[in-house]
């Protein structure tokens, strides 16, 4: 039932009458309620995975399946959360590759609940400590991370860089998508949709192609040094390189 109305969001599709009317029969017998605590995590795993995950948790809603992870789900859904998670996911993973944002995933699903509710969705979904710990701690780190982002040294792209390529991008993530500073926002999007693209496309034959030798310490020096000038914008042409790495090496 889950997986109807999870995959019927993301493919589309709609039940044919027989199968709805099996469908509304289990619903009304609360069938979905008997499932173990483990495998409602899996499915909120899955629901998590989706890429519109903010549409399949409307569909869920929808069929009146959102009390399997908590009672009082379906009244305190914050959509408008999802959705912007949904957006701003999709640009980092165009840049980070797979992000593993299923806390902040539970943060947007469970934002509205109150904290005696979302302990009974933890209870109910049998969710391990560990990761009950880092959904619970998320704004925390977010805050932290806000501090270093909003500060003068990551107004240098090159530091901000820096600051952001050492983080869990999920909390980056958060970031972007909820930080009251305006600044801190664009700096993150920066981070993801240029800084880390420019990184990506840094080419080590420009490199060896000014003397320095692959494996050595020297090259790996001049590696980070060319890295943090490009981002600067320092360099634009390689007859730029030559110059600015000796004066910065």
């Amino acid at each position: 039932m889950l997986r109807a109305a999870r995959l019927g969001a993301r493919f589309l599709f709609t039940l044919e009458d027989r199968t709805r009317s099996q469908f509304d029969n289990a619903r009304e017998a609360k069938v979905a309620l008997r499932l173990a605590p483990r495998l409602r995590l899996l499915e909120l795993r899955q629901l998590a995975e989706e890429t519109e995950a903010a549409e399949a948790v409307k569909a869920m809603a929808s069929a009146g399946l959102l009390e399997v992870f908590e009672p009082h789900l379906e009244g305190k859904l914050d959509l408008a959360s999802l959705e912007k998670l949904d957006r701003y996911r999709r640009l980092v993973e165009q840049s980070a590759g797979k992000v593993d944002s299923f806390g902040l995933f539970l943060y947007c699903l469970a934002r509205k609940l109150s904290s005696a509710e979302r302990a009974k969705l933890r209870d109910q979904v049998g969710l391990p400590a560990s990761e009950a710990s880092a959904w619970a701690g998320l704004e925390k780190r977010a805050k932290a991370l806000q501090k270093a982002v909003a500060g003068k040294q990551a107004e240098v792209n090159s530091r901000l860089f820096k600051t952001l390529a050492s983080q869990d991008p999920a909390v980056a993530l958060f970031l972007m998508a909820f930080s009251p500073l305006q600044s801190v926002r664009e700096r993150v999007k920066s981070y993801f949709a240029e800084l880390r693209p420019l990184a990506g496309s840094l080419n080590d034959k420009d490199l060896e192609d000014l003397g320095f030798k692959p494996g050595t310490g020297k090259f790996a020096a001049a590696r980070g040094a060319y890295l943090a000038l490009k981002l600067d914008g320092k360099i634009m042409e390689k007859a730029d390189a030559a110059k600015l790495l000796a004066e910065y090496l």
